[in-house]
């Protein structure tokens, strides 16, 4: 059968009660419909926790043209989570009609069940009928206008009787969790309560199981009831009284509502019949319910029997997992990026990459490529979307490290399976990256290896070059003051000489040509003096720029032979500012300091001399009248 229309479903865990139930009545009339049913696998928008956070991703995945129809659960988009947040991820995206599930939002068709009468009426049951008179009551979520109904009808019931005042009463949420606090409370306080009111199904049997399994003495000694007659209302011991959520009858006004299109939202609200049980004192007993979960122990136990190191062999174990337990279909594919951790504006990635399918029962060969764009859910070159009548995404993550997403064709066969196996697909496939990661690893490591003796020599002669590197001015290929230090120690030891010379020069007004100018002529100055100077010393000679400005040359000279290169100077000045066409005058001042060798020389102090010299001749050179 081909599916040309496809309805998307925001869910919670599909193995939570009430989510079951109304995932498999929309699906039995979908596909009677012949509407597709995808489902979107998250949890709780705007919890806290942080795998509820991590799950929620999927809820990146429905796309425009894709989905023609969307319902959302209260359980998935509580009445809390903000409009605009609701809007933006949803309604302005995918821009369908959309149905919501037990709350109202502008916009959205809604369908809901009256919580009120049904609850009203089970109070005057346990009242009327059993005769207690000392109550506890669970209230669901603050934020819950359903939660809210339920409640305040209760209170009001209890003290239309004038039992409310002597009643236990406090605020929990929809999980097991507060349940079990609150049972154990009750339990402590033993304030003779004889019946306990939960908000939901779920809260109840908590509470129930934790008696049967850890106050067997309080076994029998409180009524119970809850509410949405959940698949485990029947199998929990005493069954538990409860009132029906009728979903095949919701789900069916759902699928028609929205394939005719309605222009307006439209609001149903069902009745909720009460199902009396043994759970409050009554003897019906009744035939268990159908449920999700496996009542029977297979031999083949996924956890031991589908780990591995690789793809490969991972694949073939897991090929074996699904056909044990009857899965249709299973279509694993991995983002085209690096894992990544969640951020707040975290995108979903553009592509992906079909790694393993499992397609009507049997493993299907892949060729290499196999990358389409994520949200297609499946490439469409291998397989047609429109073939399939319930598929179930979830997206895979291990310790914040988010690798892809697995999409299940549950057209037949238990949700628990397909979770139990989702489970072990993220854990496994993130430890096959790992180990991929650390063989990878390994071998670049040998290459490294292999190529250590070549790269130690290399690196022998770069740290020679990078000695020489350092002891070099980037700008003029000059010596700098650490190249000075170690070249004039070894002009000492290898001149012969017993007499040296320290200049120390700078040049004539560079701050004039730089505001005047710019600082790229003043560099071209710099760089005019050093070649100045060069030309006017020796090879020998050992010539730095110390500073920004500031040159020093040392070199093994007497007094004589210094004065006659210092006089030297202007000339070859005047050389150059005839012959270059220079936008400034270059002009340099130099002094010198002239010492004989012996070992408690100290080049600083040469240095300093040198330096005052200098600043004698730029007085002198300031006292003079200027030239034309």
């Amino acid at each position: 059968m081909t599916y040309k229309k496809r309805l998307a479903l925001i869910s919670s865990e599909l193995t939570r009660n009430n989510n079951g139930r109304i995932f498999r009545s929309l699906q039995k009339l979908a596909n009677q419909k012949g509407v597709a049913l995808i489902v979107y696998e998250g949890r709780t928008l705007g919890a806290k926790q942080y795998a509820q956070a991590q799950r929620n991703f999927v809820y990146q995945f429905p796309q425009k043209g894709m989905i023609d129809f969307l319902v959302a659960t209260s359980a998935a988009v509580p009445r809390a989570y903000p409009r605009d947040k609701f809007e933006a991820l949803f309604l302005d995206k995918l821009d369908c009609p959309t149905v919501v599930y037990y709350n109202e939002r502008p916009g959205c068709h809604s369908v809901q069940i009256d919580s009120a009468s049904a609850s009203a009426e089970m109070v005057k049951h346990l009242i009327e009928k059993h005769q207690y008179s000392r109550f506890a009551v669970l209230k669901g979520p603050e934020t819950e206008p359903e939660a809210q109904k339920r409640a305040a009808a209760t209170l009001n019931t209890l003290a239309a009787y004038g039992l409310a005042k002597n009643t236990l009463v406090e605020q929990a949420d929809w999980s097991a969790d507060g349940a079990i606090r609150f049972i154990k409370k009750v339990i402590v306080e033993s304030r003779n309560i004889e019946a306990i009111i939960f908000p939901n199904d779920e809260t109840a049997i908590a509470a129930l199981d934790y008696i049967n399994h850890f106050a067997q003495d309080k076994i029998g000694k409180y009524a119970v009831v809850g509410f949405d007659n959940a698949l485990n209302a029947r199998l929990i011991n005493p069954q538990l009284t409860t009132a029906e959520h009728p979903h095949e009858a919701m789900a069916e006004y759902v699928v028609d509502t929205l394939l005719n299109n309605a222009a307006m939202p439209k609001f149903k609200l069902f009745p909720a019949p009460i199902k009396y049980r043994q759970s409050c004192g009554c003897n019906n007993q009744f035939q268990p319910a159908g449920t999700d979960n496996r009542l029977f122990t297979q031999e083949f136990n996924i956890y031991e029997n589908v780990q591995a190191f690789d793809y490969q062999d991972y694949f073939v174990k897991l090929t074996t997992a699904l056909v044990n337990r009857g899965i249709r279909g299973c279509f694993i594919s991995l983002y085209q990026n690096e894992p990544f951790q969640l951020q707040e504006d975290t995108q979903l990635p553009q592509n992906a990459k079909l790694v393993y399918a499992f397609d009507a029962g049997k493993r299907v060969a892949l060729e290499e490529g196999n990358i389409f764009p994520t949200r297609d859910l499946i490439p469409k070159t291998l397989f047609k979307l429109d073939d399939y009548a319930c598929l179930v995404v979830n997206n895979l993550y291990f310790a914040d490290r988010h690798f892809g997403f697995v999409v299940f064709d549950l057209s037949v066969g238990r949700v628990q399976d397909a979770q139990d196996i989702c489970a072990n697909i993220a854990s496994t496939l993130n430890t096959v990256q790992i180990f991929n990661n650390f063989e990878n690893a390994v071998d670049r490591n040998q290459h490294l290896l292999k190529r250590l003796t070549e790269r130690n020599e290399q690196l022998s002669h770069y740290n020679q070059t990078l000695k020489e590197l350092s002891n070099l001015d980037e700008m003029t290929g000059l010596l700098n003051r650490r190249g000075l230090h170690e070249s004039f120690n070894n002009l000492q030891k290898e001149s012969g000489s017993n007499e040296f010379t320290i200049f120390y020069a700078d040049l004539d007004d560079l701050k004039q040509i730089n505001d005047k100018l710019s600082h790229a002529k003043g560099d071209e100055a710099i760089c005019l003096a050093a070649e100045c100077l060069t030309s006017l010393f020796r090879k020998s000679d050992v010539i730095a720029r110390v500073g920004g400005d500031e040159f020093i040359v040392c070199t093994a000279m007497n007094q004589t032979q210094a004065k006659q290169v210092a006089n030297r100077l202007e000339s070859r000045l005047f050389k150059i500012n005839q012959q270059e066409k220079l936008d400034f005058k270059l002009g340099i001042s130099i002094g010198f300091y002239t010492f004989k060798q012996h070992k408690l020389v100290n080049i600083e102090h040469a240095i300093t001399e040198a330096d005052k010299a200098l600043y004698l001749e730029k007085r002198a050179k300031k006292s003079l009248p200027p030239t034309d």
